[in-house]
């Protein structure tokens, strides 16, 4: 069937493959003599994995193959669960403690609470593109990204000290309501590159905008 059955590196060491009746990846054989093994249900999804030490994982699959539980070999247990248009909403671990997802209406990622209790929450540009990030409610990163951005400007982007760069503060308007109207940040721009992309260092955010080509008369 044209499957890989083994490969063997320079010193003599194999790796050896098998298959089930299928042609499903049924276990894997290391030159150490330890054996990696896969069971699947008749749909040939994956609902068990042995590693070489012989420790299990399960898997409960609904019956359209999402996961529905994962249990590992010292009984811990994480448990999925999705809303109506079958988009992960929450993770739940033994410990009943929960991992929490939010959606727009276009089916983007916008807030997720972890285990710990950590919030991260995602900003929207009109084309889709991701504008902001904010942790616990502030905006991250701006001082640490203007830093990399700076030596990026004096050395371009590919290392090449020649690329011109320039360094500007400009009034920034708020399309997307982040209570940005009126905020001056530095930004740092390459004319070979399509984006500006402006810091707000105050509030600890990097805004990336389109920077549209001029259009030239005939």
């Amino acid at each position: 069937m044209g499957q890989l059955t083994s490969v063997i590196d320079a010193l003599g060491n194999a790796v050896r493959y098998s298959y089930n009746e299928t042609g499903t990846l049924a276990a894997v054989t290391h030159a150490d003599g330890g054996v990696e093994r896969f069971a699947y249900d008749a749909a040939d999804r994956l609902i068990a994995y042995a590693d070489p030490l012989g420790n299990i994982t399960e898997y409960t699959l609904s019956p359209d193959g999402r996961p529905l539980a994962r249990r590992n070999a010292e009984g811990g247990e994480l448990r999925y669960e999705y809303d109506e248009a079958l988009r992960l909403l929450t993770l739940h671990n033994e410990n009943n403690a929960s991992y929490d997802f939010s959606y727009d209406v276009l089916d983007r990622l916008t807030e997720e609470t972890g285990f710990d209790g950590r919030n991260t929450q995602y900003r929207y540009d009109r084309t889709g593109l991701i504008l902001a990030k904010l942790e616990n409610g502030c905006l991250t990163a701006a001082q640490r990204l203007e830093k990399r951005l700076e030596r990026e400007a004096q050395v371009g982007g590919s290392g090449d000290a020649s690329v011109p760069a320039q360094r500007t503060t400009p009034t920034m308007d708020d399309p997307w309501g982040l209570g940005l109207a009126d905020e001056t940040a530095p930004s740092w721009h390459r004319r070979d590159m399509p984006f500006t992309r402006d810091i707000s260092v105050t509030r600890q955010a990097v805004f990336w905008r389109r920077k549209w080509p001029e259009r030239r008369s005939a």
